[in-house]
Order: C-alpha cells, then structure tokens, then sequence
C-alpha cells in the first residue's frame, strides 16, 4: 500500500512538472496599425481629385530618365514622373491656368499652365540627397523647384 502511495505520489509530481514546463496557448495579438507616411508631393486646388503621394506611389508610375539643360548648372541626367501624367492623374479642371509650386523651404513660383502642358519632359525628379525637384526643360531655371512638396492648380 505504501509503495503504490509512493508511486501515486511520484505520478502526480510528475505529471504536474510536466504541465508547469508546457507551452502555453498563443494568443492572438493585432499587429500593430501602420501608419501611412507623408506626403511627398500634393496636387491640388483646381483638380478633380487632390493627390498626396509617398515617394512610393510615385516610383510606381513609368520612372523615365532624360538629359535637360539648366540655364544656370548646365546639362545632367534627371530621373522621374512626368509632371504631365502626374497633372492629368490629379484631372486638372478646366479654368485652372496656373500651377504654382510650393518647396519644402517656403520658396513657391507660378507658372502658366499651358507652358507646362506643351512641356512632354518636364518631370518630378527623384533628388539623390531625397526629396523631389522639379525639371523644367525650356522654361527659366527659377522654376526648376529643389524640394517641391505641392503643386497647386489654380
């Protein structure tokens, strides 16, 4: 009787040391909410549909790259989204005739929006320090915007 208290004994510390090094259930956590970056270009004013585009959104357009001149700095390779695509994306509204582009210092110019529709290279440029610039081939360097973060149909 003794022995089968013993073993009865030994079963139950066993049995209990088996459950304590068990792994418990996993319980279901939600993944934490990602927030979605900022803007790195906005289009708006006189548009169907306001734009605020990640620099992912806009490397997912057809990225093109060109050889433009700089009135002030000369000839280089400017890799991009054609402002173009990007302005009939936004659906710029009849009675819009200027754009007016806004950089990440506070420097803001204003265009005619024909000159910037007759332009087929004019591009939002990938800067490699980051950011965004505008290339205006054929227009004046003052619209060649370094840091552009909206344009504005107006």
């Amino acid at each position: 009787m003794r022995n089968k208290m013993g073993l009865t004994i030994i079963v139950l510390l066993a049995l209990g040391l088996m459950g304590a090094c068990s792994t418990p259930e996993p319980t279901a956590t939600p993944a934490p909410e990602v927030e979605a970056g900022p803007a790195a270009l906005v289009i708006k004013g006189l548009v169907a549909q306001e734009q605020n585009l990640t620099m992912d959104d806009l490397k997912g357009y057809e990225v093109i790259t060109i050889t433009a001149e700089h009135s002030k700095k000369g000839q280089d390779e400017y890799e991009g989204v054609r402002l173009n695509v990007l302005l009939d994306e936004a659906g710029v509204q009849d009675g819009a005739t200027t754009l007016a582009f806004v950089a990440d210092d506070g420097y803001s110019v204003e265009v005619p929006l024909a000159d910037v529709q007759g332009c087929a290279d004019c591009l939002v440029s990938f800067r490699t320090q980051g950011g965004l610039r505008t290339v205006m081939p054929g227009l004046p360097s003052n619209i060649w915007v370094k840091g552009v973060i909206s344009v504005e149909a107006k």
